[in-house]
């Protein structure tokens, strides 16, 4: 009787791994929960990039400051969306930064909105770099103040594409350790991760500042997660707000939430007073 019991929990366990596998990179990126806007109303200043892929291409937008200029270039935030967001989806993004005198790069995500192909770890990380790489050349952009703004899944982004362009600075806002450490709250060996995304690991090597953000009614990605970061990174801040996931930072946080990126990139040196 114990030897069936054990059988059947065995074979329970190993279909749902395998369930989870096969079924993972809709878990990690369900595109199709996105918005899809087909002629969407670009913000001013707005350069769309796009970057041939054999299904087609991948977007992003390149925001110029209005104070940023050739003789004075402006820092470049780099920010990357979460896993049911789109390009589209970022307008308070744009208006904080552009209040603050700093150029944005939002990446798009391969099958997301207007940007064909399929995501993954490998291939998302490639385009940010690839986007990046056209940014810096810009003559409004300086290329030495450069800072990486992650949420969610767009924070594991972020980190990875670190491995390819050194940022000065990061912000990391409600992301995961690891695709490992979320794996293991569904009872799934890390192993079984096509796009492990091991945050952890080039957080724990970055030299720079990094400023983390996390809710802290957060139960899809626990601010645990936040907290073990912090403790391994060299230079790291971690502010938390009374929120869920999915409405973080909030309307009655928001004011605060600029505030403290300012004063981070202000301490960092990422922007002068006068930015």
């Amino acid at each position: 009787m114990i030897l069936i019991v054990v059988k059947v929990i065995v074979a329970v366990v190993l279909i749902w791994w395998v369930l989870l596998y096969t079924q993972q990179s809709k878990m990690m990126f369900p595109a199709g929960m996105a918005r899809v806007v087909p002629n969407p109303v670009l913000p001013e200043r707005t350069e769309v990039l796009q970057r041939p892929i054999d299904q087609g291409h991948v977007e992003a937008w390149l925001v110029s400051s209005p104070q940023a200029t050739e003789q004075e270039p402006a820092p470049l935030v780099v920010f990357f969306h979460g896993n049911a967001e789109t390009i589209d989806d970022q307008d308070f993004i744009l208006a904080g930064y552009q209040r603050m005198g700093v150029n944005v790069l939002i990446v798009g995500y391969r099958g997301y909105g207007r940007s064909a192909g399929h995501p993954s770890q490998a291939a998302l990380v490639d385009d940010a770099a690839h986007f990046i790489d056209l940014a810096v050349q810009q003559p409004f952009v300086d290329a030495g103040r450069l800072v990486y703004h992650g949420r969610s899944l767009g924070g594991a982004v972020a980190t990875q594409a670190v491995t390819r362009r050194k940022p000065a600075a990061l912000i990391l806002e409600s992301t995961f350790y690891s695709g490992a450490a979320m794996a293991h709250r569904v009872y799934a060996p890390g192993f079984l991760m096509k796009s492990p995304f091991a945050t952890h690991r080039v957080v724990a090597e970055f030299d720079g500042p990094i400023l983390l953000f996390h809710g802290e009614n957060d139960i899809q990605i626990p601010s645990t997660h936040s907290q073990w970061l912090r403790d391994i990174a060299k230079d790291a801040r971690l502010i938390t707000y009374p929120m869920s996931h999915n409405f973080f930072p909030g309307n009655a946080h928001m004011t605060a939430y600029w505030e403290e990126i300012g004063a981070f990139l202000r301490e960092k040196n990422v922007m002068a007073p006068t930015d």
